[in-house]
């Protein structure tokens, strides 16, 4: 079962590392097959240990970098974490 490879774990709030990145507080994080799937070790991607789950997210603009033009704070949006690696969408 997904309780025994899951956990719920209290973290710093993330820095906006790149002047292209966005940080968003998360809404709603969809979960999905693959990410059941990826909690258990049991998909064809397996991200290095331990990872955020949940490819996508909604949720208001906090902080955005110097040449984030199209979203600003208070935006409210939806984000694809395929990009990314494909994960780390539940961070909230």
């Amino acid at each position: 079962p997904l309780s025994s490879c899951l956990s719920l774990d209290r973290v710093d709030a993330p820095l906006i590392a790149t002047a292209n990145q966005v940080l968003i507080k998360v809404a709603y994080a969809g979960v999905q097959y693959p990410d059941a799937l990826q909690a258990q070790g049991l998909y064809q991607v397996r991200p290095p240990l331990p990872y955020i789950p949940a490819m996508d997210c909604t949720g208001t603009v906090m902080r955005v970098g110097a040449r984030v033009s199209n979203v600003k704070p208070g935006d409210r949006v939806f984000a694809s974490m395929l990009e990314h690696g494909g994960t780390g969408a539940m961070t909230e």
